[in-house]
């Protein structure tokens, strides 16, 4: 009886204090303006004297060289291969396995995660972050070669995604060969696949990924992983210099 008598009092007095804090305002009104943004309205010079260092500092850093290819990386071959998607894929490998040495291969993205083509001679800061505008992350994940052969599958029927370290020959959108370290994939075994943050949330719908049997973070961005590699390849005299390998094959 006194537990049942303490708990009323507590509701009670919880109660009480919540109304106390409760001002007993509400809205019953609002008003609301439309204001028409265009070209008409006049310089407010107070607003650009506040952010013109910033965009100078800024466009000084984007419009920094980073890397000299000797020809255009495109994402649209007609193919299910492309030598941007070779790129990307095999920059982010190399990143990648320096700090996970014992990845098996790569799809660090879509074929729409690739934003944009890279230019002819002169790649600046701006280009990579143009290519990659994103936030995602670098991860590796263990799957069974049953799992491997459905992505596989995904990406024969989807488009040409980037991948690495990883051969597919293929007849009809169906794989006649999977080949990963030089091996015959074998169904039973586990690989360790270097993809991104938003691939194993269920972005862009990759098969696959449904029974996943670790996930480790690689600590890198996917833009950070095309950054550091260009840098790299800059700072050794070696200009980009990506082509069709194959990777990615129809029988004849």
């Amino acid at each position: 009886m006194r537990n049942k008598l303490l708990t009323g009092l507590i509701s009670l007095s919880l109660i009480t204090l919540l109304y106390a804090c409760s001002t007993g305002y509400h809205p019953i009104k609002s008003n609301r303006n439309l204001y028409s943004i265009s070209a008409q309205i006049p310089v407010d010079s107070g607003i650009v004297n506040i952010y013109t260092p910033y965009k100078l500092t800024m466009d000084k850093e984007m419009s920094t060289v980073v890397a000299v290819s000797t020809n255009a990386l495109t994402k649209r071959s007609g193919l299910l291969e492309t030598n941007l998607g070779n790129f990307f894929a095999d920059a982010c490998l190399q990143q990648a396995k320096l700090l996970v040495p014992e990845i098996d291969f790569a799809l660090p993205s879509t074929f729409g995660g690739m934003r944009t083509d890279l230019p002819v001679g002169n790649i600046t800061r701006s280009n990579i972050f143009e290519l990659m505008p994103f936030e995602n992350q670098l991860v590796v994940i263990e799957i069974k070669g049953n799992d491997v052969l459905e992505m596989v599958k995904y990406i024969l029927n989807t488009g040409a995604h980037p991948v690495s370290g990883i051969q597919i020959r293929y007849k009809d959108k169906q794989p006649t060969s999977i080949t990963i370290n030089g091996m015959a994939l074998q169904a039973d075994k586990t690989y360790k696949v270097l993809t991104s943050d938003y691939i194993v949330g269920g972005g862009d719908g990759v098969k696959g990924l449904n029974n996943i049997i670790s996930q480790k973070p690689v600590g890198l961005k996917v833009r950070e992983a095309l950054e550091k590699y260009v840098q790299q390849e800059t700072a050794a005299g070696r200009p980009l210099n990506f082509k069709l390998d194959g990777r990615i094959k129809q029988d004849e």
